[in-house]
């Protein structure tokens, strides 16, 4: 039963420890990763992302990490340990993530490629960076 049940949750904790891994690693090139060269073409990618649609991606994004802590702690409490209840949390979770994006006009798509974005472009990052700081009245990182 237990080998059932690491076996239903294993999925959900590589795919949140591979989203924080891709968040810390998007903050680490941002202060590491060289802004584009003068003459040096703009990402084709990354070149239609206003601050607009950042604002949009960030408003997601702290709406996914407390979705994600709230099914978290569900996911954790002894009452919720059977195969059935841990399923059920896990549908939940991706229902409440599709209305997120839904509530931003974010298809998990273009979610995804914001996130490649701001984890590969330094301008893109920082910008993020800024507006999350705005959002959660928090200072950006330096």
């Amino acid at each position: 039963m237990l080998a059932q049940v690491i076996t239903a949750i294993d999925p959900i904790i590589m795919r949140e420890a591979r989203f924080a891994a891709l968040i810390g690693l998007a903050g680490l090139l941002g202060a590491v990763t060289p802004g584009t060269v003068e003459g040096q073409a703009a990402r084709p990618d990354s070149a239609a992302i206003d601050e607009a649609r950042l604002t949009a991606y960030a408003k997601a994004f702290v709406g996914i990490a407390v979705v994600r802590d709230s099914i978290s702690k569900e996911l954790a409490l002894p009452r919720n340990k059977t195969l059935e209840v841990q399923l059920e949390l896990r549908e939940k979770l991706r229902t409440q993530i599709e209305k997120v994006l839904k509530e931003q006009n974010l298809t998990p798509d273009e979610y995804a490629r914001i996130t490649h974005v701001i984890s590969t472009d330094a301008a893109h990052s920082k910008t993020f960076e800024e507006i999350l700081a705005r959002l959660t009245q928090k200072p950006a990182p330096r």
